[in-house]
């Protein structure tokens, strides 16, 4: 719900659609001068139990992304948190932002392609920022969930796969999904799109469809 309100009049609209945050939330005025207004902006889905942070993965308006599909099946009691683009440590900067406004129950952590691995190790910003929202959701008694990210012909993930494993925390095997746990994988035929990083809607499925069977008792 967005309010703009002056000393005369108020306005309401809850028509509005939150893609994404991408920086700081802020009002443009477009052919009528404002003075003395003030903006207020909320957001349900703060209040949610489940939360999931991500990246370009994330959209529920088109076929070639998973969260499409969780929408389809009437799965919306969640708060969608991303941008594309996004990088594990802008996700954490999110997360504590999100914590000064509500605490929820999971946090399904579906972070870091945009912090590839080196060649023999996990990446040390990934690392760092999955042990920080680990040590948080510790603090406010948060069951968090990991997820294992797909390798593709330009981005090995396969340290940050195998911690996630090894971490005994529960997690989405979203490289599983697609076949892509080895470095390289063009996933299972048909599933990855010509920019070699995202999928179509094959693969975006795929993606969905391991999402449930791991944790559709979180989701339900």
């Amino acid at each position: 719900m967005v309010t703009i309100e002056t000393d005369d009049e108020r306005y309401v609209s809850t028509n509005f659609q939150w893609f994404g945050r991408n920086g700081e939330i802020f009002a443009k005025s477009v052919g009528v001068e404002l003075k003395n207004a003030n903006l207020e902006w909320t957001c349900e889905a703060y209040k949610k139990d489940v939360w999931l942070f991500g990246d370009s993965f994330f959209d529920t308006t088109t076929t070639y992304r998973w969260p499409y599909y969780m929408v389809e099946d009437g799965i919306t009691e969640v708060f969608l948190n991303a941008f594309p683009g996004r990088n594990t440590e802008q996700a954490l900067e999110d997360f504590k932002k999100a914590l000064e406004i509500s605490i929820p129950e999971y946090v399904v952590w579906c972070m870091g392609m945009n912090n590839k691995d080196n060649e023999n190790s996990i990446s040390e910003s990934y690392k760092k920022a999955t042990d920080e929202m680990l040590a948080l959701c510790e603090e406010y008694e948060i069951t968090p969930i990991l997820c294992t990210i797909p390798n593709v012909p330009n981005v090995i993930n396969v340290h940050k796969n195998e911690w996630v494993k090894s971490s005994g925390y529960r997690y989405v095997d979203f490289a599983a999904g697609v076949g892509a746990e080895e470095k390289g994988s063009p996933w299972i035929e048909g599933m990855l799109s010509d920019d070699k990083v995202h999928p179509v809607d094959k693969g975006a499925r795929a993606l969905y469809e391991q999402l449930k069977k791991d944790i559709f008792d979180v989701l339900k």
